[in-house]
């Protein structure tokens, strides 16, 4: 055998071992969802081992020292390093939310208090980024709430009244139009929050590729 037959056949048994090793390190998971008008989807994800580095990265963003987690930098790893397909990405996710209509990026909420008394908040969502970190911020890592957190971060030009006026933080003081509703609209906002993001199946897709990580399979 020529020495250039040598560097072929070694060539040849390197690419093959590559193609191998990436078949093997590829799970496909059928992951189901719902749109907005409640009809059931499917989708497959094929998912990757990245290696317990990342593995290690993925623990240390969901529960930091600080008792904070890093779901925004969570999903971004599984993006890069987990999912194979579908691909997804923040970028191309906000250029969806931006074609979808009016009434998927702009909603009104209504919400009630314990007197039945009712009261009309608008929703505008805001970048994938945002949406992620407001679904997570509520409870920290060690189970301890954030509410009041939470609420400063959709007063950040999330929540509205009727008239396109921000809701502040005073807009929940006695006396004030927002007093006895408050917890009903967070609930009722992160619900709205989270149906959007996982219209297409976003959040489902990522859960599949967290769990997919942390158990291994």
């Amino acid at each position: 055998m020529t020495e250039q037959s040598k560097e072929t056949k070694n060539s040849n048994d390197l690419a093959a071992t590559q193609l191998d090793l990436m078949t093997k390190n590829r799970t496909v998971k059928k992951v189901s969802y719902q749109d907005l008008e409640g009809t059931d989807h499917e989708v497959e994800a094929a998912l990757k081992d990245p290696g317990d580095f990342y593995l290690a990265q993925a623990i240390d963003m969901v529960q930091s020292a600080d008792d904070t987690s890093d779901y925004v930098g969570l999903y971004s790893l599984i993006m890069d390093k987990v999912l194979l397909s579908p691909r997804l990405t923040y970028r191309y996710e906000n250029e969806q939310l931006k074609k979808a209509k009016a009434d998927v990026r702009k909603h009104t909420i209504t919400a009630t208090d314990k007197n039945d008394n009712e009261i009309h908040l608008v929703v505008k969502v805001p970048t994938y980024e945002r949406l992620v970190n407001l679904i997570f911020m509520s409870t920290r890592p060690s189970s301890a709430t954030n509410i009041t957190g939470l609420v400063t971060e959709l007063a950040n030009g999330v929540l509205y009244d009727m008239n396109d006026n921000k809701i502040d933080n005073d807009f929940w003081e006695y006396g004030k139009p927002g007093n006895g509703f408050m917890m009903s609209v967070i609930n009722e906002t992160l619900s709205y929050l989270q149906n959007v993001a996982n219209r297409d199946g976003f959040l489902s897709v990522m859960n599949a590729g967290i769990t997919f990580l942390t158990q291994k399979g």
